[in-house]
């Protein structure tokens, strides 16, 4: 596990101090982390998006990342056109137009085809990343409405990719590209439907 950068202390889960503390050597990080369990790995991920948690994850769980071989960077793809699509920026934006924080992204992708397995065999690339950006931001459609797939299987991708929760950090970014104009507008649109 090469150039990891963990604190104990944030294992630990104080975050308040994490950024003021001083990385520890790999011995002191796998000893940090050896007393987690699987569940415990994830949310702590989750929680903190470091990367380094999941190669942990992966090494030391026998733990298949990537069981099926399917191609990362095309879900990586296409769950960046779902989120420029639902945020409807997909006419003035292109994915490679954008700053995405890519490797946080692929992390979160890589975390869920590890967790979805085998359950993920025959679902195209370009669905899952689609299905994946919708699902977690609850868009009425996704895993669980594919007629593709069975209703069973498709609960429980949704179920993994529900529990992986948003992704604020690429929305953040998208909403970032919207004039405030447009953004104002929007919120009038909204109050309008509520009433």
């Amino acid at each position: 596990m090469k150039n990891l950068k963990f604190f104990e202390e944030f294992i630990k889960t104080n975050e308040n101090l994490r950024d003021k503390m001083i990385p520890k050597s790999d011995k002191e990080i796998n000893s940090a982390l050896a007393n987690k369990s699987k569940d415990e790995l994830i949310k702590l991920y989750l929680k903190g998006k470091e990367t380094y948690i999941l190669d942990y994850l992966y090494a030391n769980f026998n733990i298949k990342e990537n069981p099926l071989n399917l191609d990362i960077d095309k879900i990586l793809n296409s769950y960046l056109y779902a989120a420029l699509w639902t945020e409807e920026l997909e006419s003035q934006y292109d994915i490679y137009d954008i700053n995405f924080d890519i490797k946080n992204i692929k992390s979160d992708i890589r975390l869920f085809v590890c967790l979805a397995g085998d359950l993920l065999e025959g679902i195209n690339e370009d669905s899952i990343g689609n299905d994946l950006w919708l699902t977690r931001h609850g868009h009425g459609s996704g895993f669980w409405d594919r007629n593709e797939i069975d209703v069973e299987i498709g609960e429980k991708l949704s179920d993994i990719a529900n529990h992986m929760g948003d992704d604020n950090n690429t929305l953040n970014i998208l909403y970032g590209l919207k004039p405030e104009e447009e953004e104002e507008k929007e919120g009038e649109e909204e109050d309008d439907e509520d009433k």
